[in-house]
Parts: structure tokens; C-alpha cells; sequence
């Protein structure tokens, strides 16, 4: 692996240095090109001259002197154009370009016998010129000098003034040495600075892509505090146009950074700060400056990094943690408000710790509880705290029913009323509160099944100002509580009640039922008597037969509360002729026992309709309210009639009974209820027919209406719709 790895990098270095090579080779041959047309037209501009002045002084040879440039003219040209078209190397045709002009001097001196010295110095000095004008490498001036010797060689081969040959053609031959020496040596530096320069810009162009591939904005000022460069991000960030951003001063970029002269070289600033963009709009920055040293004096990088989602995220995870702590304490409150209510349920004085509860979670001054009352249907002060006597008073003289108890219980289920200003107070007048020195108030529904049955009342004495989200959820949770907690309450009494009407069942149905038995058994005994005379036997067969019947009643009573109760007592739809139905109901009621003094009144003059309803059921209704009439009537009469409406009939069972106390009146249609609940009481019965007669009559979607006086009877009257047309046909189908 580490010989692969050593002939890889050996590689890798074998390819720097041709790439390297390459690349010297064309930047020489493109700086010797651009000087090839200058030296071109220097060289022909100094020939020119040379030729003129020798054509003045000696006119015979004028023809050859006009050859000889024309000559030059066209190597000039052939060496200019092979250097722009760049179909040669440039370098290689300046070469060339030299060594014909060397020749066209020795040329020019074989051909006019001129002396060797003067041949050597025109030589020598071309070769210097054309290096100093091309400087080309060390290759090229080998060739030059070279041509300039062998100049030398041909002048002196034909000339005849060869005095100190030998010391001409040292001198040559040590100048071009010379020459080729330092083109050399001058190549070597040349190619080094070369290779660092390439270096330079190949580490300056990976700076410049690293800088634009960064995401951070980079920015480089000067002592001054101006931005000299900035990076592709830099310009994205601050939407400046790269031109723009150079120039600019830092701080009008980036508030709250600043990069001073006194800054030690050794410092590195961190620091969060405000960028400001083009259009205005500012953005928080996490800033880094660093001082570097650069040709003599200090500058500095500036590393900029937007930090919006990053101070986002931290906004959001203290806001989190807020919304969190807050949950935390809304829960305790709640908590501990549900455990009052439930180590206190059903106590009097359970409302009272609840408002005590909710003050203290709220941070309120006073709270009050109200409590829909459903028998006065209005609501009452259930509990309070921190109240004063007299204002307590107040509110419970106050009247909170009628219109004001059906705004209370209408618009406002699952929401709060907030009340900032008591001047705006619409249900309570505002003089009322100011009285009371209520600034400020938050009430939440107490709500069970979508109806408000109560209210929360919190608020403050002194103090205004909208209450929190905290304080109103609190509120609301503390109501809801309330809610469950009144409910359970609703539960536990409504089981007690349940349990005394079990109590009162259990003791009705053993008086109601050992009477008949009781009968039954006497009479029987009686009538076995063989002594005893048939008319006795009829009337004491009688009197168990009866007793039978009403026994029966009892059960038949019973088992229509078990079905009413499961609910597999279903609604029928019959087609009922109107004059049948009292007509049988007639001959069942005829023989129900009444009172001597009592007079069965039943309509004579029945209307021909129909109905459509439960016939069975309708029957029940009817016979168990004539029979309840016929039981508590002494005197007197009991009596049928019947209405008939464009939509309903109406059956109206009167008496003239002992009548019902106002406050009987609805106790007398719960199961097992009867006005006199005492053991003692004068008049028989389960308390299960009136019962039946309203469960029923509402079954069949009619009402069954009360009116009585006591001591001179009652009036019960049942509505039951007609049914519809369509109604018959479907039963007819």
C-alpha cells in the first residue's frame, strides 16, 4: 500500500511538472511573440538607416544595397507573420529571424570586403540587441551566437584586412558564451518566478473558489474599516452588488462589530450583531474578525453568519418552555382544585372551596358562583370569597332570572366574557358594579351537556387591564371542573332519590299488594262456608273477583314500567275508528269500582273520525286516568269528553275528586309517587298509572296537561296528534 502510495504521488509530481513545463513554454512563447513585431520593425528601421548612409557615400552600390533590404524587409516580414498567425512557435521564428539577419550582415561585408572587426562588432552587438529586445531563453541565444561566429568565419574567409583574427574571434566567441550564460541563468529565474507566480494564481483562484463556495459572508477590510473583497455570499447576504459592497464601510454593514487600529494582531473578536441589507431590512449576525498582517500594514477578515433560524429556534425553545412551565402550573391548579371538589362532593359547602380555589389559582381579589336553580329557574349565589357582607347581600336579593338568565344560559356555552371596562357591562348596570368596586371581571360557563348550568364570576377591586391566557384557562379549566363536580353531585342525589323511591316502591307495593291478598283470602274462606246463603257466596265471590282484578291491575302496571324502561316497548301506528275505541273503553270502565255517590259521565255523541296512533297504548292512557279519577272521587262525577282539532283530539278526564295541591302536581307523575306518601294514607295504589299515562302520551308524541283545585277536582287533559293521510296509507300498505 505505501509503494502504491509513492508511485502515486510520483505520478501526481510527474504530472505537476509537464503541466508546469507546458505552461512556461506557452507564456514564453507568447511574450517573445508580442515583442517579435517591435524587434521586427526596430531591426528594420536600424538596417534601413545603415543601408541609406552607405547608399550616400557610395552610390555604385546602390542596386545591391536595395536588394540586400529588400531581403531583410521580407525576412522581417516572413518572422512578423509567422509570429501572429502562430503557425510556428514565435520563439523558434525569432530565432530564425536573428540568424538571417546575421547572415545578411556577413553577406553584406563579404560582399563590399569589409574588415573582420567591423564584421565581429556588427555581429556581436546584433546578438546582444535582439537579447535584449526578445529575451528568450538561453536555446535561442545559443543559436544567435553560434550565427554570429560562423558571420565572423565567412567575413574573414573573404575579407582582406584579417589583422588579430585570433583576438576577433575570441572576443566573439566569449561575448556569445557570455550571452548564453546569462540567458541561461536569466532563464532558471525566470522559470522559478514563473512557477511561483503560476503557484500564486492557482492558490489565489482556489482561495477566491473556496471564499465563493463558503455559505458564511467573508469580508475583508482595510485599516480604514472599508470592505476590500467579499465573497460570493457576502454579496447574496447583503444584496449589494459586488462593485457596491467594496468600498463600503463595515459598520454601516454590521452594527455592534467593530475592527479598530488598536486592535491587537493577536485578538479574534466573537460577537452576535445587527446586518443591515440593501433594501433596509436587518438580520442578526454571529460576527468573527480576526487582524492579519498584509504588505506592511493590518487588515481584517470578517466572517459573517446569519443566525435568524438559530435565534428563531431559540426563541421558539423559550417559548416552549414557557407554554411547558405554564402547562405545568395550569395542570397543579387544576389538580388541586379537583381534589377540593372531590374530598368536599356533595358537602354544602363544596361551591364556596371552589371559588376559594379559583381565586387563589387566577390571583384575583373576589370570585362568586352561580348556580342555575332549575325549580325557581333563575340562578342563585352558590359560593363566594373575598365578597363583603353587604355586597354578598345584594347579590342575593338580586333577581338573576327571566331575560337576564336567558342571556346567561344562551350565547356564551364553552366561551369567556372578559369585562375591561364596567362601563361597557350590559347585563349588571355599571353604577351597580362601581357600588360594588368591581374594575375588572372574567366570568366561564359552567356548562354540562351544551347548557350552562352556572357561572364563574373572578375579578379585581382597584385593578383594570385585560386578564392572561393563563388566567383564562385556569378560569375555564376551573369551571369545567366545576361542571364535572356539580354533575357528580346530580348523580349522587339523583341515586339517593332513587334509593327512597326503591324505600317508598318496596312500601307501596307491600301495602297495595297484602290488601287484595288479604281480601282475596277473607273472602274465600268465607265463601267455602256450606251455611252460607248464595247470595251471601255471590256477593263474597264478587268481592275476590274484584280484588283479583285490581291485583292484576298491579302487575299489568309493573310490567308496563319494565318495558317502558328497557325500551322494547315500541310505538305502534293503528288505524283507529274514534267511536269504536270509546265505546270499548266505555264497557272497561263501566265496571271499575267506584263510590256509590259517583256518576260515570262518557260522551254521548261521539264524531265519526279516525286516528292514526298506538291503540293499546291510547287505551292505557285513557282507562289509567278515568280509574286514578274514579279512585278519588267520593261524590260527585267523573266524565269523558272529547274535542276533535284540525290536527290533534283531545280526551279530557274530569272529577270532582278531592283535587291535587299545587305542589303535588308534578310529584304525582314520578313512578311510585302519590300525594300522601305515609303509610297511613287513605287511598290505594302503586303510584305507577299516572306515570305511565305521561311516559306513554309522550311516546306518542302529544301532551298531557294538569289543571286542579283541591276539594273540587281536576281536569286531565291528553292531546294526541291525528296522524296524516299519508300516515293511513303507509299502515294500510
Amino acid at each position: 500500500m505505501g509503494v502504491r502510495a509513492e508511485r502515486g504521488g510520483t505520478t501526481a509530481r510527474r504530472a505537476a511538472e509537464v503541466r508546469l513545463e507546458a505552461a512556461y513554454e506557452a507564456s514564453c512563447n507568447a511574450s517573445i511573440g508580442r515583442r517579435l513585431a517591435v524587434t521586427v520593425l526596430a531591426v528594420a528601421a536600424v538596417f534601413g538607416v545603415g543601408i541609406v548612409l552607405e547608399g550616400l557615400r557610395h552610390p555604385e552600390r546602390s542596386s545591391f544595397l536595395l536588394g540586400l533590404y529588400l531581403v531583410e524587409l521580407a525576412v522581417s516580414g516572413a518572422a512578423g507573420a509567422c509570429a501572429w498567425i502562430g503557425r510556428l512557435r514565435a520563439r523558434w521564428a525569432a530565432c530564425a529571424f536573428g540568424v538571417a539577419v546575421s547572415l545578411l550582415l556577413a553577406l553584406h561585408d563579404v560582399v563590399v570586403d569589409g574588415s573582420l572587426l567591423g564584421a565581429a562588432i556588427a555581429q556581436v552587438g546584433l546578438a546582444v540587441s535582439l537579447y535584449v529586445l526578445l529575451l528568450w531563453g538561453w536555446r535561442e541565444q545559443a543559436c544567435m551566437s553560434a550565427a554570429a561566429l560562423a558571420s565572423a568565419c565567412l567575413v574573414a574567409a573573404f575579407s582582406s584586412d584579417v589583422r588579430e583574427a585570433e583576438r576577433v574571434f575570441l572576443i566573439v566567441g566569449a561575448v556569445g558564451a557570455a550571452t548564453v550564460a546569462g540567458a541561461h541563468l536569466f532563464d532558471r529565474q525566470r522559470h522559478r518566478a514563473f512557477a511561483q507566480l503560476l503557484l500564486l494564481e492557482e492558490t489565489s483562484a482556489e482561495k477566491e473558489a473556496l471564499l465563493d463556495a463558503a455559505l458564511d459572508a467573508i469580508l475583508t477590510i482595510d485599516d480604514a474599516g472599508r470592505v476590500t473583497e467579499a465573497n460570493a455570499a457576502a454579496v447574496a447576504a447583503f444584496g449589494y452588488d459586488r462593485r457596491a459592497l467594496v468600498g463600503r464601510p463595515f459598520n454601516t454593514l454590521v452594527e455592534g462589530a467593530v475592527a479598530t487600529p488598536e486592535t491587537r494582531i493577536d485578538d479574534h473578536m466573537r460577537l452576535d450583531a445587527t446586518a443591515h441589507r440593501e433594501d433596509g431590512s436587518s438580520f442578526p449576525v454571529e460576527v468573527t474578525i480576526a487582524p492579519v498582517r498584509r504588505r506592511g500594514s493590518r487588515a481584517f477578515v470578517s466572517t459573517i453568519r446569519d443566525i435568524s433560524e438559530r435565534k428563531q429556534t431559540e426563541r421558539a425553545l423559550v417559548e416552549s418552555k414557557r407554554l411547558a412551565e405554564e402547562e405545568a402550573e395550569i395542570a397543579s391548579a387544576l389538580l388541586y382544585a379537583g381534589e377540593t371538589l372531590s374530598a368536599h362532593l356533595n358537602q354544602p359547602y363544596m361551591v364556596d372551596r371552589l371559588t376559594c380555589r379559583a381565586v387563589e389559582a387566577v390571583g384575583c381579589d373576589w370570585g362568586a358562583t352561580f348556580v342555575w336553580d332549575e325549580t325557581g329557574s333563575r340562578f342563585v349565589l352558590g359560593g363566594s370569597f373575598g365578597i363583603p357582607p353587604e355586597v354578598h347581600a345584594e347579590i342575593d336579593h338580586m333577581d338573576v332570572g327571566g331575560e337576564l338568565a336567558a342571556a346567561v344560559r344562551g350565547p356564551w356555552t364553552g366561551a369567556l366574557v372578559e369585562l375591561n371596562d364596567r362601563r361597557a357591562s350590559t347585563l349588571i348596570s355599571p353604577a351597580v358594579l362601581e357600588r360594588w368596586g368591581v374594575t375588572a371581571a372574567l366570568c366561564a360557563p359552567i356548562a354540562r351537556r351544551g347548557e350552562v348550568i352556572g357561572a364563574l364570576c373572578l375579578g379585581w377591586r382597584g385593578r383594570s387591564g385585560p386578564f392572561t391566557e393563563r388566567q383564562r384557562r385556569l378560569a375555564l379549566g376551573i369551571a369545567q371542573a366545576a361542571a364535572t363536580a356539580l354533575e357528580n353531585a346530580r348523580l349522587i342525589a339523583d341515586l339517593k332519590a332513587a334509593n327512597r323511591l326503591k324505600t317508598e316502591f318496596v312500601s307501596t307495593m307491600s301495602h297495595e299488594l297484602r290488601t287484595p291478598l288479604h281480601v282475596m283470602l277473607g273472602f274465600s274462606e268465607m265463601a267455602s262456608d256450606l251455611d252460607l246463603e248464595p247470595e251471601q257466596r255471590r256477593e263474597y265471590l264478587a268481592r275476590v273477583q274484584e280484588a283479583g282484578r285490581e291485583l292484576l291491575s298491579m302487575i299489568e302496571s309493573t310490567l308496563e314500567i319494565g318495558r317502558l324502561e328497557t325500551g322494547r316497548d315500541e310505538v305502534r301506528r293503528d288505524e283507529i275508528a274514534l267511536p269504536a275505541l270509546l265505546d270499548e273503553l266505555h264497557g272497561a270502565c263501566a265496571v271499575m269500582p267506584r263510590a256509590p255517590e259517583v256518576t260515570l259521565l262518557w260522551c254521548e255523541r261521539v264524531p265519526p273520525v279516525r286516528l292514526v296512533s298506538d291503540q293499546r297504548k291510547l287505551t292505557i292512557i285513557l282507562r289509567n286516568l278515568v280509574g286514578n279519577a274514579l279512585k278519588f272521587t267520593k261524590r260527585g262525577h267523573v266524565g269523558l269528553s272529547v274535542r276533535v282539532r284540525p290536527d290533534a283530539i283531545q280526551f279530557v278526564v274530569t272529577d270532582t275528586g278531592i283535587g291535587i295541591r299545587p305542589e303535588d302536581r308534578e310529584a304525582i307523575f314520578e313512578m311510585f309517587r302519590q300525594a300522601d306518601q305515609s303509610d297511613s294514607r287513605r287511598y290505594g295504589g302503586t303510584g305507577l298509572g299516572l306515570y305511565i299515562a305521561r311516559r306513554y302520551v309522550e311516546q306518542l308524541g302529544g301532551t298531557l296537561d294538569l289543571e286542579s283545585t283541591p276539594g273540587l277536582g281536576s281536569t286531565f287533559t291528553v292531546t294526541v296528534p291525528r296522524g296524516t293521510e299519508r300516515d293511513m296509507r303507509e299502515r294500510a300498505a
